[in-house]
C-alpha cells in the first residue's frame, strides 16, 4: 500500500491523498486528494487511468471517497431518511467555493454546510 500511495502523489495527485476505495473485483482503485481531485488507478500495475468510461459504472467494495460518480449532486440523508440534501444545477449564494460536507440538525429543521477554501460554516433553513 505504501508503494501505491507514493505512486499516487508522484504520478497523479498534486496534493496529499485523503481517501481511497477499492472496486468490488479488486481491479481498480479510486483516490481523492487534498486539492479535490478524483483519480482512478489499475490496482495490479498502479497505472493512472485517464478514461472515466473504464470506471464510471463499476461496483465499489468500499465507499470512503467523498468525491466520486456516486455522490455528485447528492450529499446526505437525514437519520430517519425523511429528507435528502441534493445539489441540482442551481446556484445559491453562500460559500465562495465548493461545499465539503453537509449535515442535518437532529430535528431536520436546518442543514449545516462547510466550505472548502472559504472555511466557513453556514446554517440553512429547511423549507
Amino acid at each position: 500500500l505504501t508503494l501505491f500511495l507514493l505512486n499516487f502523489t508522484s504520478q497523479g495527485h498534486s496534493s496529499f491523498v485523503t481517501h481511497l476505495d477499492w472496486s468490488a473485483d479488486s481491479q481498480y482503485i479510486v483516490t481523492n486528494s487534498g486539492d479535490y481531485e478524483i483519480l482512478f488507478w489499475e490496482a495490479a500495475s498502479g497505472k493512472h487511468l485517464t478514461s472515466a468510461d473504464t470506471v464510471r459504472n463499476l461496483e465499489w467494495a468500499t465507499s470512503t471517497c467523498v468525491l466520486s460518480f456516486s455522490v455528485f449532486g447528492e450529499w446526505v440523508l437525514t437519520p430517519g431518511a425523511a429528507l435528502v440534501c441534493s445539489a441540482p444545477s442551481h446556484v445559491y449564494k453562500g460559500h465562495s467555493s465548493h461545499v465539503t460536507n453537509v449535515a442535518f440538525l437532529h430535528d431536520d429543521s436546518h442543514l449545516i454546510s462547510t466550505g472548502g477554501k472559504d472555511m466557513s460554516i453556514l446554517q440553512w433553513s429547511v423549507v
